[in-house]
């Protein structure tokens, strides 16, 4: 009977947990889709009062709008890409090292506006996966690393092999992330800093969906200190077995 109470009192909590989570995901997916909604119809309705449609106001209010269905877009690609992540094949040999190469390589130019520099070191190693999911996961890693960086700071990918699985970890110098929110920040929109991160154009689905993927390929995601300073991001993957 303890035995029992035990598992039920279990199974309860973690019910308890997951209804939450959801309730937390639904508010803030309202939330995060309100907002904008608002500023659109605020702008139409003073657009609508001014009664005066010159090259000017019609210029700044198709800019508005504009941005804010970009907003809107994203905010709902990335909540399909999440709802839909569970059906897309994971069964591709994936090697990592111009995995990175590529993500690293298509982020310069953001680098290079941030006045950020960014170092490769990921030594030939294949898991089993899902391309186009791991470039996004370490995709939405580096771009955080760049965005949230210092200027004239550093970004440096590396990877370890081991026995059965690879580690790569992803660090910048940026202010880093307190200890206690360390859990918190790979929930559904959960931003360290709100305001910053919507400056950023960010919706806080980026953490959550490399946590979803990282899931999917059987893996880990930790986050510690940098060395130097700032955050360092560790996914652990389970290696493909190689037949000798």
């Amino acid at each position: 009977m303890a035995s029992l109470t035990t598992s039920f009192n279990t199974m309860s909590h973690n019910l308890y947990e997951a209804f939450e989570q959801q309730r937390r995901f639904s508010q803030s997916a309202a939330h995060e889709l309100r907002t904008p909604l608002a500023v659109l119809k605020t702008k139409v309705e003073l657009f609508r009062k001014k009664g005066c449609f010159g090259p000017a106001d019609t210029l700044e209010f198709l800019d508005v709008t504009e941005r804010q269905i970009d907003r809107l877009s994203a905010l709902v690609a990335d909540l399909l890409e999440l709802t839909n992540m569970d059906a897309v094949p994971c069964n591709e040999s994936v090697s990592l090292s111009p995995l990175l190469q590529g993500v690293a390589e298509e982020l310069f130019p953001l680098a290079v506006q941030k006045e950020v520099h960014i170092s490769v070191d990921v030594p030939c190693c294949t898991v089993i996966g899902s391309r186009a999911l791991l470039e996004r996961a370490f995709f939405n890693l580096l771009e955080n690393a760049i965005k949230y960086n210092r200027p004239q700071g550093g970004v440096e990918i590396r990877a370890v092999c081991r026995k059965s699985q690879v580690d790569v970890s992803i660090s910048d110098q940026g202010s880093g992330i307190p200890h206690d929110l360390r859990e918190e920040i790979f929930e559904p929109f959960f931003r360290v800093d709100k305001s910053r991160s919507r400056q950023m154009g960010g919706a806080g689905l980026g953490l959550s969906l490399v946590r979803s993927v990282v899931a999917l390929h059987h893996g880990r995601i930790r986050v510690e200190d940098a060395p130097g300073g700032g955050s360092l991001f560790v996914v652990s993957l389970p290696l493909a077995h190689t037949s000798s």
